[in-house]
């Protein structure tokens, strides 16, 4: 589902952390459209704090590879404090 080797990039922003940017983290990123539309009734609109639009919950298990996607590419940037805590549940 995610590429091992995705594009990681590390933006200063300042004196703060950088921003990482992670491109091409998806397998196959064509398969996306086909599941949104499978999935189309579970979509919900986003809490107000959040980017605004609809989302979809994942499963449990997409959600701990995508913490291990941010932790392995962003641990360099923002240290294994921020990197390696375990996702909310």
């Amino acid at each position: 589902m995610f590429n091992p080797h995705p594009q990681v990039q590390y933006l200063p922003l300042g004196d703060h952390a950088p921003c990482v940017v992670v491109d091409d983290a998806l397998l196959a990123p064509e398969r996306l459209p086909a599941f949104a539309q499978a999935y189309r009734e579970d979509f919900q609109a986003a809490p107000p704090a959040v980017f605004p639009g609809l989302q979809l919950r994942m499963p449990e298990e997409f959600t701990a590879l995508l913490h291990d996607v941010f932790r392995d590419h962003a641990r360099r940037a923002l240290g294994p404090a921020v990197c390696c805590a375990a996702p909310a549940a």
